[in-house]
């Protein structure tokens, strides 16, 4: 079982919901609520947080069947499916890359 940590003091538990910070809440939010929108937000920022808990929502809610991500190769093979198994709410997904 992977386990990761965002602190030591928070070692050997996964992210939850709870953890998203503000900004990453308004994105989330924002993509929940749009048809289009694009996220322009600095590296390392939780892009991919927001986005996929974004569309665990929409999933969950029946709105949408299944979610297209269309990213650079290494974002692709790399950063998506390490991020679907750090977040608790996302280990419930599948990432196909």
């Amino acid at each position: 079982m992977c386990m990761y940590a965002t602190t030591q003091k928070q070692e050997n538990r996964y992210l939850t919901e709870s953890d998203l910070h503000r900004y990453q809440i308004a994105i989330r939010d924002r993509i929940i609520k749009q048809k289009k929108v694009a996220v322009w937000v600095d590296m390392g920022l939780g892009k991919t947080a927001a986005t996929a808990t974004a569309m665990d929502k929409l999933l969950d809610a029946g709105k949408v069947k299944r979610v297209l991500v269309i990213a650079p190769p290494r974002v692709a093979a790399e950063t998506w499916p390490t991020e679907f198994v750090k977040w608790e709410h996302l280990k419930k997904r599948r990432c196909v890359v």
